[in-house]
């Protein structure tokens, strides 16, 4: 709840309370999940007003992610192989170069899935348009030999799509389901919509004032993750400790090495396949199974 605490506030002043509350069910959230309730500043009155508000605030296009889904679809595996092959174009440390590696596969990622969702959609559509057809008929007559393979290839085309859904829907909720293969969809979609919810930034206040627009936010956030990476120290002293303990020459070495290929590889498969390194979307399950291109 925005602008203010309570709700409710005694005539003495000594007591405050929350006790004005929105009742809304699990379908307002799937269609406005990121809805808030503001309080009106009351003067008169013990009790606040309050507002439910459903205004979406625009921060820019959503971070790319990779499904699991998608390495089963055709031409994937492709992209992929021919993404990671690509030179960058650029020279530098290899940090620099496989951050511009992943940039391209990231890029032609999402060409990719462009295609790919307007295809199948296309795939759908017509599968629905034959069942809708093949229940006509059934209405009059029996099916032909045909007319009874159209049937079950539509319903098949029509059940992949709904077990792609209950995949993404799952991996975008974060939740480890109990039962392997269950597809509980609207327990996924409650939980896509309830990290929403709690994720969802309506405003900051800056210097006291409330800020709500989201160019202003996201300057705010910036300038503060900005100045958290600052160097408050020009040039920090030195201490001399003469007597002070010191490791071997040998340890040293070992701290300070180079990391091997079998650290980075041990380290990167005892994650879990669904975490991503950062906000780039790539997931560990993809560089697991592309190891040998990295």
């Amino acid at each position: 709840m925005r602008g203010s605490k309570f709700t409710y506030s005694a005539s003495d002043g000594r007591k405050q309370s929350k006790l004005d509350r929105f009742l809304v069910n699990s379908s307002f959230f799937n269609k406005w999940p990121e809805g808030d309730v503001v309080a009106v500043p009351s003067f008169l009155s013990d009790h606040s007003a309050i507002i439910l508000k459903t205004d979406l605030s625009n921060f820019g296009p959503k971070p790319f992610r990779i499904f699991d889904s998608w390495f089963d679809k055709p031409g994937f595996c492709e992209v992929v192989q021919s993404a990671l092959s690509k030179d960058p174009g650029i020279r530098g440390p290899p940090d620099v170069r496989l951050m511009r590696k992943l940039g391209i596969l990231r890029s032609e990622l999402k060409n990719w899935r462009d295609e790919m969702l307007a295809k199948n959609s296309e795939v759908v559509s017509a599968a629905m348009s034959d069942l809708e057809c093949i229940q006509g008929i059934l209405d009059e007559r029996n099916l032909s030999e045909e007319e009874e393979w159209i049937l079950l290839e539509s319903k098949k085309v029509l059940k992949e799509e709904e077990e792609r859904k209950s995949r993404d829907m799952k991996q975008r909720s974060r939740i480890k389901w109990a039962q392997e293969g269950d597809e509980n969809t609207n327990f996924f979609h409650a939980m896509v919509n309830c990290r929403k919810a709690s994720n969802s930034i309506h405003g900051l206040e800056v210097n006291g004032s409330w800020v709500s627009k989201p160019t202003l936010v996201k300057k705010e956030i910036f300038r503060f993750f900005k100045k958290k990476f600052e160097e408050d120290w020009a040039d920090r002293p030195r201490l001399i400790c003469a007597d002070i303990k010191k490791i071997s020459v040998a340890d040293s070495e070992f701290l300070s090495a180079r990391f091997s290929k079998e650290e980075i590889k041990r380290a990167i498969f005892d994650c879990g396949d669904d975490r991503a390194p950062g906000p780039d979307g790539i997931s560990f399950r993809l560089i697991k199974r592309f190891w040998n291109l990295f």
